[in-house]
């Protein structure tokens, strides 16, 4: 191999510009572990043709286009010292995404996995695959401690599972008051989820409290932050923001439920959550979701927290860095709201545990664990230079641990 191609990763998953969690995540962390001094190479993988803005990018894959998993082996054989593999079932070709073991039975380089899903209940042909996958990686990577209970169950060796939290943006609260004013959010009680709208999110739930929310607290307004996923939108159109809509009027809530329909950027998304007060995640169709980018951001950027007590939201929120209610109990939650704009101690002691958790959740602290992965897992040619840790450390903890109290 080239010496020049020294210490350089190979990235498979989805990429900008497919819209979705995975591929802002795969964008993030290829940034953050670059910042450390790894080279990178991209092979992302997408329905179909598409253009990449992105110089690092050489090979895409088609997703049902087998022989496409086979030579991006060897582009990664010849190219690379390490695979970082992004892993969810849906987004590879094959049943249950099964192409993607050409491409792990065929790279020679070591692999890391980082999972996105983990099902406690698979099917055969689902736990088959992650067996598999998980056969031939050095190591995998899980967002959550449920995920490395979720792996042993699968026979996985717990000495190859690390436990890395999902990355966030390092985000410093204490300008809230003046971001609101830029949004024109003054004298605002904001309230908000974000993410790719569909029907599985249970954003009806929240419109569903507001009524008795607004009652109690007159400056109350819910945002509804993102566009409708694409495939929701390919199959059914814009139906499902429809029914929000007229559920939205028939309450009487049009001055205090609003949506800003587009797909954000990470910086319009953190000025947002600067804006937000207190953050709802109100999903129902998975209890056993195993990480959630979203709820990573709010977390990191010390958002006070209403969630249902999926996987995720359970291991995240514990320790009174945020609040759970029972799904679909939007009495519950619009109880819990309320309580949250009254008490004042409540808000405050809850938001500052999850500043000091959060500072475990961003991107530079995330970046240096990965890389520290990569030099245990291929230590023969891997080194990550003193200076770049101690450079991302002093990132990752900018005020020493002094959390920041938010000038109203």
């Amino acid at each position: 191999m080239n010496s020049e191609l020294r210490d350089t990763v190979a990235y498979v998953g989805t990429f900008p510009p497919t819209e979705c969690g995975l591929a802002t995540f795969m964008l993030d962390l290829v940034n953050s572990t670059d910042l450390g001094g790894a080279r990178s190479i991209l092979l992302p993988v997408a329905d179909d043709v598409t253009d990449y803005n992105d110089q690092k990018v050489v090979f895409p894959l088609i997703k049902e286009r087998v022989e496409d998993y086979s030579a991006a082996a060897k582009v990664i054989n010849d190219r690379a010292t390490l695979l970082c593999l992004q892993h969810e079932y849906g987004i590879f070709g094959g049943h249950d995404g099964r192409y993607v073991l050409d491409l792990v039975d065929n790279v020679t380089v070591p692999i890391v996995v980082t999972l996105h899903t983990i099902l406690p209940n698979p099917s055969e042909s689902q736990r088959e695959i992650l067996v598999a996958i998980a056969d031939r990686a050095d190591a995998l990577v899980v967002m959550a401690d449920k995920g490395v209970e979720l792996l042993v169950n699968y026979g996985v060796p717990r000495e190859k599972i690390r436990m890395i939290h999902h990355g966030a943006p390092n985000v410093i609260p204490g300008t809230e008051a003046q971001v609101k004013e830029e949004l024109g959010l003054t004298g605002k009680r904001v309230i908000s989820t974000f993410g790719l709208i569909s029907p599985s999110k249970g954003i009806e739930d929240a419109i569903a409290a507001m009524p008795a929310v607004v009652a109690q607290e007159p400056t109350a307004v819910y945002y509804i932050l993102g566009q409708t996923h694409p495939q929701v939108k390919k199959h059914a159109g814009e139906a499902y923001r429809d029914t929000l809509k007229a559920q939205i009027a028939e309450l009487g809530l049009g001055d205090h439920v609003r949506f800003v329909d587009r797909y954000l950027s990470t910086q319009e998304l953190v000025n947002w959550l600067m804006a937000t007060d207190i953050y709802i995640t109100p999903y129902y169709s998975n209890p056993h979701q195993i990480t959630s980018g979203t709820l990573a951001y709010a977390m990191a950027a010390a958002k006070v927290i209403v969630s249902t007590p999926y996987t995720y939201a359970q291991e995240l929120l514990d320790g009174d860095r945020g609040f759970l209610y029972p799904f679909r109990d939007t009495e519950v939650l619009s109880e819990t709201v309320v309580r949250l704009c009254e008490d004042r101690e409540l808000f405050e002691s809850t938001k500052a545990s999850a500043f000091l958790f959060g500072r475990n959740m961003t991107w530079p602290r995330v970046g240096l664990q990965y890389l520290e992965l990569f030099a245990h897992v291929h230590s023969k040619v891997w080194s990550v230079p003193q200076s770049i840790t101690d450079s991302l450390r002093l990132m990752e903890d900018p005020l020493d641990g002094e959390v920041p109290v938010a000038r109203e």
